[in-house]
């Protein structure tokens, strides 16, 4: 391994930055975005011999994912972290050029200076070089890379001369794989790569996301159908280059079209701002720049929604509201084959309604309620309503359960300060707790509310339909607020009815349904 034994360590494995500056210079010029520095924790934290979580990095396409997982590969060669890798890409084509961007990488003269000889290719004992072919490498101080392919049956890959303790895998999907492609693709993965590793093995895996079914996808939890395999792993991300994004299209002097960003947050404002990811945009195409920098993988030709320009207000231009509600369209479980559950906040001013907040995620009942009875408290709303299609009436006592549990919860928060002393002097302990913000009393908790589907509302199409007349008719408002939850009720909307999930435009919809003085539901105290 490399420094030899009883050798010191170089200085500048002190830390990760200090290492990648002093060795790839150029590569690494600018500061590190947050994923990078997750990404490099879990790198640096590796050791021989342990057994660490799978890394999924889902980063935006140009933002350093198959640089990183290189870097990632010569760390571990040079600082003796692991001793065999194998690189698996798509195809083997692709694979060996990761190999050899790690052989260059190796070959640097920084690289030199620091590590000398355990850093170049192994020789034979004739010293004819040995280490350095398209799809392998092999340095002196004992490192071996494979590169192999996903679709070409592993050719190249020496799997029989030992265990791999690293397994990176860089851009497996491809945006055209079929669905019995990328079943044939997990196959490989679970059946023929990963049980070939070491019972230490790191596995990395990097790519953007591809379609909606892709692995990737599946790891990321975004799919139909979530991965089961690599359980246990560290998700960083999905990333999109620009959170919040909005954009429009004009057109210059001379008649070209061209992208304006018109607003949005940049996840790596050090290395690709908003000036930068705008001229991607315009060099590759906006919808080529929601593919693969947005991973918008949930973008639906014929959806019902997908003609409308959404109107979007500032959370601060919102004018005062007559009355807020929250509407939740939950799972009965949480389980991978379970459907999502959607949270909707709106609130009413005039003839107008503004779409506040908005959630979806597959989560346990419970946590579904109480993040929406959380929401209602924030928003000042008068009632949680839930569809009750699926779980009939279980849902009133899980509403108390949630209610109890959020007040005993706000009981500690006070107690933390001043409670006791409170509650000595004579108060009513049933009305004291601390919402941050507000005053040193016990908000009024919000009512529920149930309504069912079928209860003379029609069909989801037909639900839907109705509010897409009113955002027809400019009735409807998304507010952009600092979580940009608006893009999350847009791509929801944007699907139907052509793929789902739906709840959170379920969701949606009865909240609508509820402000527009279409239908009440049903009153229950908690």
């Amino acid at each position: 391994m490399s420094p030899p034994v009883g050798k010191p360590r170089p200085p500048i494995e002190a830390d990760y930055e200090t290492w990648l500056r002093a060795l790839f210079p150029d590569a690494f010029s600018l500061p590190l975005a947050s994923f990078h520095h997750e990404f490099w924790a879990w790198v640096w934290a590796l050791e021989k011999g342990v057994k660490p979580p799978p890394f999924v990095a889902i980063w935006p396409r140009g933002f350093g994912k198959s640089t990183n997982a290189e870097a990632a590969v010569a760390a571990v060669a040079l600082m003796g972290k692991r001793s065999y890798g194998l690189y698996i890409s798509g195809t083997q084509d692709q694979a060996d050029d990761h190999v050899q961007n790690v052989a260059r990488m190796l070959e640097r003269p920084e690289v030199e200076a620091y590590y000398g000889e355990a850093a170049r290719p192994a020789v034979t004992k004739y010293g004819q070089r040995e280490g350095w072919r398209r799809n392998r490498l092999r340095t002196a101080g004992g490192f071996t890379l494979d590169a192999a392919g996903l679709q070409s049956g592993l050719r190249g890959a020496k799997l029989d001369d030992a265990r791999p303790d690293f397994i990176i895998l860089d851009d497996i999907d491809s945006k055209h794989d079929s669905p019995a492609t990328v079943a044939k693709k997990i196959a490989v993965l679970t059946t023929s790569i990963i049980p070939a590793g070491s019972p230490d093995v790191a596995i990395l895996a990097v790519q953007n996301l591809i379609h909606d079914n892709s692995i990737f996808s599946r790891l990321a939890g975004v799919a139909a159908e979530e991965a089961d395999f690599l359980t246990g792993r560290t998700v960083s991300g999905p990333h999109p280059a620009v959170e919040g994004l909005t954009y429009e299209r004009y057109y210059t002097e001379d008649g070209r079209p061209r992208y304006r960003i018109t607003a949005g947050r940049p996840v790596w404002p050090e290395g690709r701002d908003l000036a930068t990811c705008e001229a991607m945009m315009n060099d590759m195409g906006a919808t080529a720049f929601e593919d693969e920098c947005q991973h918008a993988v949930d973008h639906v030709k014929g959806g019902m929604f997908s003609r409308v320009e959404f109107q979007r207000v500032p959370l601060d231009q919102v004018p005062p509201l007559e009355r807020v509600v929250v509407w939740c369209d939950p799972a009965v479980t949480s389980s991978d084959g379970s459907n999502m559950n959607g949270i909707q906040v709106d609130g009413k001013a005039g003839d107008r309604i503004y779409r506040l907040w908005s959630w979806e995620k597959r989560a346990t009942p419970e946590e579904t309620l109480q993040t929406a009875i959380q929401q209602a408290l924030k928003w000042g709303a008068t009632h949680v309503g839930v569809e009750t299609d699926q779980g009939g009436d279980v849902w009133r006592p899980a509403f108390r359960e949630a209610i109890r549990k959020i007040k005993d919860e706000l009981r500690e928060r006070a107690r933390a300060e001043d409670y006791d002393a409170w509650v000595a002097a004579g108060n009513d302990p049933d009305q004291w707790a601390w919402i941050e913000g507000r005053d040193w009393t016990m908000p009024p908790m919000p009512q529920f509310r149930s309504a069912k589907a079928g209860a003379g509302v029609g069909s989801k199409a037909h639900r839907w339909s109705l509010m897409l007349q009113a955002y027809e008719t400019g009735a409807i408002f998304h507010v952009v607020n600092d979580e940009y939850t608006h893009v999350t009720l847009e791509k929801a909307l944007n699907r139907v009815p052509v793929a789902e999930p739906f709840d959170l435009a379920d969701a949606a919809y009865w909240s609508w349904h509820d402000l527009s003085g279409r239908g009440s539901g049903r009153m229950v105290a908690y």
